[in-house]
């Protein structure tokens, strides 16, 4: 990629895989569902649509999930 370097064209980056996934998700009227481990991206995840559901505590002391639903745009 060095020689496109100031012609406008990137590589897709980590963060560009879900908003493919999402907008591929919008064009099909399919919904998108996610399990987070954790709460520390609650902000990052509402920015995209997701709206939290109840907590899920697993069996046999597995960690606490908060899955997400996003509706399609």
């Amino acid at each position: 990629m060095a020689e496109a370097t100031g012609a406008g064209v990137r590589r897709a980056t980590a963060a560009d895989r879900p908003r493919a996934v999402l907008e591929e998700c919008d064009r099909t009227g399919t919904p998108a569902h996610l399990e987070a481990s954790g709460e520390r991206n609650r902000a990052l995840y509402a920015r995209h649509g997701f709206v939290q559901r109840e907590p899920v505590s697993l069996p046999a002391g597995g960690p606490t999930v908060f899955p997400r639903w996003r509706e399609p745009a």
